[in-house]
């Protein structure tokens, strides 16, 4: 047993059980830990990993704790709760850190806008505990930056296979030497790029889920149906005075305002939240399946726009509400299929394969403790 673990102070605990029975079996040596840290809407959720031992915990990394928080008092509090319990376990610092944000952020201030916040907090690292966040050693970086070295870190211990599958295809499921464009829809619409650079892949964040969407054209059979539908979300959500955005569609609230819009002339159509939309669309529900389809068609051809406009030979489909609602968007794969190559640069991507996560496994988290390391690696052992 580790000779350098304290009694957890009496009060409630914020580092799970499990977490605390884990650490209390490493060995007696100072132990040199990595800290991740993935900051939600509604829960943040830290990450640790030991990194002299030889295997890791399931998923890559131990869960240390989760607690939920919407503001910045709650975050902060929260952090420094965590940061002293794990302190009394292991009297020992965290060697680096990683934390990231839905928002905008500033790499080199340590500075980070929580736009999903009630108060849209301006996370500073100078309010950050020390002994989890050291000085030198700490990044900041966008959600969707850590969901891409998720799945880069994924790759690169050969265990892609097990959390994602090809989208209508056998395509092998790889992280090869060509740029990959990463989806993921939740609150909102994620967007990165796994951009190759001849030797090695680095991370771009993106915002293009504010973009506003290419329309079909006028000669698409399809075209008057699609003029229905933004006539009718651009009323409800922007007042007929802007024009629709992916996120619109491809986000929480977009598959609402997609069901509301097939339920829109049926007075007898309940209320449905997100979840319960996509459990409708299981379930049979015509209004449900059309807003469940018409949530991943925008989402693809999203997918397809960033494959052209930033030369993606490839697609993941990442996050819980895709692993979620995978039955479905299998079952639709060969369509999906056809509306990503439908395009005037078809040849620039008719062999990028679409890789839908299929297993839950934090990318976010886990994309932090690799960025950790990376940030730990100044430091001699």
């Amino acid at each position: 047993v580790n000779s350098k673990v304290a009694m957890i102070p009496e009060r409630d605990s914020t580092i799970s059980l499990a977490a605390i029975d884990y650490i209390r079996l490493w060995p007696q040596q100072t132990p040199r830990v990595v800290v991740g840290v993935d900051i939600g809407g509604t829960n943040v959720r830290v990450g640790v990993v030991n990194i002299d031992l030889p295997e890791r915990p399931p998923g890559g990394y131990l869960e240390l704790a989760k607690f939920k928080s919407s503001s910045g008092a709650e975050l902060i509090a929260g952090l420094q709760h965590v940061t002293e319990q794990y302190m009394a376990l292991t009297k020992t610092p965290a060697l680096g850190a990683c934390l990231d944000i839905a928002g905008p952020v500033d790499p080199f201030q340590l500075t980070a806008e929580i736009t999903n916040y009630v108060d849209r907090y301006i996370l500073k690292w100078t309010a950050l505990p020390k002994d989890l966040f050291p000085e030198g050693r700490t990044a900041f970086i966008n959600d969707l930056a850590s969901t891409c070295e998720g799945v880069s870190a994924l790759s690169q211990v050969d265990l892609l296979k097990e959390f994602f599958a090809p989208l209508g295809t056998n395509d092998v499921i790889e992280v090869g030497p060509r740029n990959y464009v990463v989806l993921a829809m939740g609150t909102g619409l994620g967007t990165g790029l796994l951009s190759y650079n001849g030797q090695m892949h680095t991370v771009v964040p993106l915002e293009y889920g504010h973009a506003t969407i290419t329309p079909l054209s006028p000669s698409d059979p399809e075209f008057q149906d699609e003029l229905k539908l933004f006539e009718f979300l651009s009323q409800k959500i922007w007042n007929g005075k802007h024009s629709i955005e992916w996120e619109d569609i491809c986000s929480g609230r977009g598959l609402v305002y997609c069901y509301q819009y097939f339920s829109r002339e049926d007075p007898q159509s309940p209320e449905k939240t997100p979840a319960e939309v996509a459990a409708s669309a299981a379930e049979g529900n015509k209004y449900c399946q059309d807003a469940m389809f018409t949530h991943y068609k925008y989402l693809i051809r999203c997918a397809q726009q960033l494959c052209i406009s930033l030369l993606g030979r490839g697609v993941f489909l990442a996050g819980d509400n895709q692993v979620f609602n995978d039955n479905f968007v299998s079952q639709q794969g060969l369509k999906y299929s056809e509306i990503f190559r439908n395009s005037s640069k078809s040849e620039w991507i008719e062999k990028a394969p679409i890789f839908r996560q299929v297993k839950q496994c934090n990318l976010n988290v886990l994309g932090c403790i690799y960025v950790a390391e990376l940030k730990a690696r100044i430091v001699p052992k």
